[in-house]
């Protein structure tokens, strides 16, 4: 939006990094500069941000720690057309800006870029769901366990077109 976002778009990097907002995926062109974006965490729990990239394409998503794009904390390089994400986890990183990026290695298409910043609780015990849309690409799920208790975990996809995963992320202090 904006002068700065009419730049960006003719591939001039004046530092504008488009809004990632919590909330249904975005669907995006094909990026023939990198594309940049910005999202800030808010809440003491994981976000997460994952891309999927055209049919038949490989796009890279990366996560830097500032405007410049010069300290990269981590990259999620997936090959061809599989979802690639990166997590944050706010239990041990201070709250504050990140900035994603999406790259293309092969292929052309446009894409779907998805935030999850919001974590929902899922507290031992009680039975949750969240039914995603189809231009959601993730959700996000945070449950703090006594290191004793079970937690049960499943995915049912609601389409029969859908290939839903599941992954399990520990948090980490010393990480």
């Amino acid at each position: 939006t904006g002068p700065l976002g009419a730049l960006y778009q003719n591939t001039i990097d004046y530092g504008y990094r488009a809004p990632l907002a919590d909330g249904p995926g975005l669907t995006r062109p094909q990026p023939v500069e990198p594309h940049n974006y910005r999202y800030d965490t808010t809440t003491v729990f994981w976000s997460v941000v994952a891309l999927r990239p055209p049919a038949g394409a490989d796009y890279d998503l990366r996560l830097y720690d500032d405007p410049a794009l010069s300290q990269l904390l981590t990259s999620s390089l997936q090959l061809g057309d599989t979802v690639d994400f990166v997590a944050v986890d706010s239990n041990h990183r201070p709250l504050g800006d990140y900035y994603p990026q999406v790259r293309v290695v092969t292929g052309t298409g446009p894409y779907q870029i998805d935030l999850s910043a919001q974590a929902r609780q899922l507290i031992a015990g009680t039975p949750a769901a969240e039914q995603m849309a189809a231009t959601d690409v993730v959700a996000a799920w945070d449950v703090c366990t006594s290191g004793t208790e079970q937690v049960t975990v499943t995915v049912a996809p609601s389409d029969p077109r859908q290939d839903a995963e599941l992954f399990l992320m520990a948090s980490d202090p010393n990480d």
